[in-house]
Formats: C-alpha cells, sequence, structure tokens
C-alpha cells in the first residue's frame, strides 16, 4: 500500500520508503529524521551498508591519486598556455627529428674515416676509392691501425709501416721480416740483425736494438737494450735518459730500473718516482720495500712505498721483510727473530704469527713454516691470521712457493711428492 506524505499529501510513496517522493519529507516519526537513504529507492540505508560506504570514502581520501589531484587543484594554471607549450615542443621535436634524418644523409655521401681500401688487387689508406691518403700499391695492409700506423706488406712478405693522419703520411718501405709489437702510437720493426724502434713513420734513432719492451697501451716509454745495457725513450717528445740500466720490471704503473749503483722508479709514461733509490724488492701487489741508502741496505733498514712514489713508512734497522699479496705483507720484528707481523697497505699490523719463515700471500693463504718436533715443516695461513692448511709440508726444492694458476704447489708429505692445492687436498705425484 503506497505511503502518503503528511506534508504534501503525495500519494504514490513506496510501501518501504522513509522518506517523501516529492518534498523529501519524513514519513516516520522523528526517530528517523537524520538518516542516510537510497536516493533511488528512497530506502533508509543500513547501518552495515552505512559503514562499507565510509570505509571506501576514506580509502579515496588516503589514496595517492586523490592527493595528486588536490594538489593539481591548487595550482593556477593557465591550461591554455599549457597547450600551447605542448604544440610547441611537439613541433621541434618534429624539426629536430626531420634534420638528424637530413644531416644522416648527408653524411653519408662524406668521407666517414680512414679505412684499408682495396683496388685493383692492391691495398691502400683512405676514406673511399675517391679519397686515397696512401696509394694502393701494397699486396696487403692491416686491417686496423693503432696510433695512426698500418703494417705494409710487398709482393715478397716483407714488412714495412705507414703513419696515415689527415694529409701526414710517413712511411717505411716494406723490408722487415716482421713487425713484432705494434701499440702505443709507436711499432717495432723486425730483421735479420735485430729490431728497431718506430713512431709516427719515423725510426726512433739509427739503432739496431736487441729487445724493446713498453707496459703494452699504458703508456709512451719504450726500454731499448743493445749491448748488455738498456736505455730509457719517452716517445711523447723523443728523449732518453743519460743512464744505462741493467734490468726492468714493469708492474702496476711503474717502472723499475737498476742501474751500477742505484735503482730508479718511473711512471709509465717516464715520470720519475723515486730516483736514486739504493735497493729495491721487486714490485708486488701495487708496493715496493726499498732502502734508501747503501747504510740503509747495510743494517736491513727497510722503507715501504707504493707504486705511485709515496713512502708509507719506514721501519727500524733489523727488520727483515716479505713481499705483499692479496693487500698483505710481512714483517719480521727486529727484537724477537720468530715473531712475524702482518701488515696492510698502510703499514696498518693486522696479526701476527710465531714461527720460522713466512712467504707472500698467493690466492688468499700464504706460507708459514714452524719447527715441529725439530723439523721446519710448512703450512698454509688465511688472511685472518688462522692456519686452514697443518704445518706437516716439506716445500719444494725449487722455483717459488706460490700456488700455480691451478692453484696447487708443488710439495713432500713424509717423504712423498705431490701437489697440494689451496683446499688442503694433496695429491701425490
Amino acid at each position: 500500500m503506497a505511503k502518503t506524505c503528511p506534508k504534501c499529501k503525495f500519494q504514490n510513496n513506496p510501501d518501504d520508503a522513509h522518506f517523501c517522493g516529492s518534498c523529501g519529507a519524513s514519513l516516520y516519526s522523528s526517530i528517523y529524521r537524520w538518516t542516510v537513504v537510497d536516493m533511488y529507492g528512497y530506502s533508509r540505508v543500513s547501518t552495515s551498508e552505512l559503514q562499507r560506504l565510509r570505509d571506501i570514502e576514506k580509502k579515496y581520501n588516503s589514496s595517492p591519486w586523490k592527493r595528486m589531484a588536490d594538489w593539481v587543484k591548487k595550482i593556477d594554471i593557465d591550461w591554455e598556455w599549457v597547450q600551447i607549450i605542448c604544440a610547441l615542443t611537439l613541433g621541434i621535436g618534429f624539426i629536430v627529428f626531420c634534420l638528424f634524418f637530413m644531416l644522416k644523409g648527408c653524411s653519408e655521401n662524406e668521407p666517414a674515416a680512414l679505412r684499408r681500401v682495396h683496388i685493383d688487387g692492391k691495398y691502400g689508406v683512405g676514406y673511399d676509392k675517391e679519397h686515397m691518403l696512401l696509394n694502393a700499391e701494397y699486396a696487403d695492409i692491416s686491417g686496423t691501425a693503432i696510433g695512426d700506423q698500418w703494417v705494409t706488406t710487398d709482393a715478397q712478405g716483407k714488412k714495412g709501416v705507414a703513419y696515415v693522419s689527415d694529409s701526414i703520411v710517413n712511411r717505411i718501405s716494406p723490408a722487415f721480416s716482421d713487425v713484432d709489437r705494434y701499440g702505443n702510437s709507436a711499432a717495432v720493426v723486425v730483421s735479420d740483425t735485430g729490431k728497431r724502434l718506430v713512431y709516427k713513420g719515423q725510426f726512433v734513432d739509427d739503432k739496431t736494438y736487441k729487445d724493446i719492451s713498453s707496459p703494452g697501451d699504458l703508456g709512451l716509454t719504450f726500454v731499448l737494450q743493445i749491448d748488455g745495457k738498456s736505455e730509457l725513450v719517452n716517445m711523447s717528445n723523443w728523449t732518453k735518459t743519460d743512464q744505462k740500466y741493467w734490468w726492468w720490471q714493469w708492474a702496476d704503473g711503474a717502472l723499475r730500473m737498476r742501474r751500477q749503483d742505484a735503482t730508479d722508479l718511473y711512471t709509465y709514461d717516464g715520470r720519475p718516482l723515486l730516483p736514486g733509490i739504493y735497493q729495491t724488492s721487486e714490485i708486488a701487489d701495487s708496493m715496493i720495500w726499498a732502502y734508501p741508502t747503501k747504510q740503509d741496505w747495510t743494517q736491513n733498514k727497510p722503507t715501504l712505498y707504493n707504486t705511485k712514489g709515496k713512502m708509507v713508512k719506514s721501519f727500524p734497522k733489523g727488520t727483515h721483510n716479505r713481499n705483499f699479496g692479496n693487500g698483505i705483507g710481512w714483517i719480521q720484528d727486529a727484537t724477537n727473530k720468530s715473531k712475524w707481523i702482518a701488515i696492510d697497505r698502510n703499514a696498518n699490523e693486522l696479526f701476527t704469527f710465531y714461527g720460522e719463515n713466512v712467504k707472500p700471500y698467493t690466492k688468499g693463504l700464504a706460507p708459514v713454516f714452524k719447527n715441529m718436533s725439530g723439523k721446519v715443516k710448512m703450512g698454509m695461513i688465511d688472511t685472518k691470521g688462522a692456519i686452514v692448511i697443518p704445518c706437516k709440508y716439506t716445500k719444494s726444492s725449487y722455483g717459488k712457493i706460490t700456488f700455480d694458476r691451478d692453484s696447487t704447489m708443488e710439495v713432500t708429505l713424509d717423504g712423498v711428492k705431490g701437489r697440494l692445492h689451496h683446499n688442503g687436498t694433496f695429491k701425490p705425484l
């Protein structure tokens, strides 16, 4: 039965309506005056449904999208200008896109980079067949250049070197058996009598050397050996040192050279780091032990340097040392010969080992020696100072006491020769 509104007398209100569909007045007593109704059916919303709707509203108001929408509403934006800016951005992007392909098309018609060019069975160097800098007159030319130098080969198989850069062409005609070094903007040609150093298509000098050495592509310094002695040449300024050296070592960014009365340390580019050091050990793990004076050497008073020429620490006389490996070196206490102290590259003490001897670290382990019932036996200590391989082995009678590439070294166990793996396993030979 339809309900009649007591206020406006509207008679077509549904049976379950709580409010008048015409004037909105309550169809019940005052207890239902303030309530939520369904706007379509004019029915009262239940408490559980009302709580669900409130939870949805709360979730929406706390969402990042609602916060972003509120933030945008607070900004005073002239949307007409936004449209103009977007249109200009798209227009500029389209113009740049068109210019890119126009320029690319133009560049394809221009010489790109120097390369080996094959013409009528011969080889030369140029940008293309119409833009040659080195005529195609060789039986072969190296496919790539290092330092603008190309290896040339004639019909008899003899080798030469051509320096080609823009309009500059210097070349040495093929007359050599090989080019065994090619890098650092320099090449080494080999003849029947020896080797000669070439730089920018020219010989460095008129001498033939027994050996020529460099640090690869890491510097422009070469060691040239002739008549049992060596000299240092810097290719960047075409200068040689006045000193004659007996031997050299490239390692960790430094060059160690021994002359008659001292040792000099250089960078790979020939800059002096430690000139006139009386004696040094070999460079190991970017560190070097040195004795600045003859008196230091006599008193066994070492100084630790890094390969940048910086002095780390000078130790008291009577101190023995062992080379670095895995970032750890060894010093022997000057007052206690059985006390060995492990140090880092800053000479900070790490831990102590008591025994007869120690050796440098390789693959995370260092050989250590202890007196075991009257016999000196070798074991292994890790980088924390713990003995991880017991001292029961005898070292090989030859070679360095280091792990090889296969992580093993030759040792003897109870008179049986074998290979000791750095994981502690022993395999008889």
